[in-house]
């Protein structure tokens, strides 16, 4: 009987961490899937201020900026897979929102 206390203490002792470290890394990956999201905005709006220099009289042509379009471009896909990586957190938290929206 002992040992079966035992490891009903052990097992539980151990949930309990595990909850509580998967409560934590859940908060960090939100934090990271929001940050990733920022980034990518900035990084698409600047990608369409470029693009607007590039296309004016006086800068039409510039290989400099060519490039630095082409490198933003890069930027901007390299962070939107990131972001569909991270967007299974989003898709969750949604869903959980509109749960609770239908219960109220």
């Amino acid at each position: 009987m002992s040992w079966t206390l035992v490891f009903l203490i052990v097992s539980l002792s151990l949930n309990g961490f595990l909850a509580f470290y998967s409560v934590k890394v859940a908060r960090r990956l939100i934090i990271a899937s929001s940050n990733i999201a920022m980034i990518s905005e900035s990084v698409s709006l600047f990608l369409q201020s470029l693009q607007d220099v590039h296309e004016s009289e006086m800068f039409y042509g510039d290989q400099t900026l060519q490039s630095l379009i082409d490198q933003s471009k890069e930027l901007v896909l390299d962070f939107q897979q990131m972001e569909d990586i991270f967007s299974i957190v989003e898709d969750s938290e949604e869903g959980e929102f509109e749960e609770e929206e239908t219960k109220n």
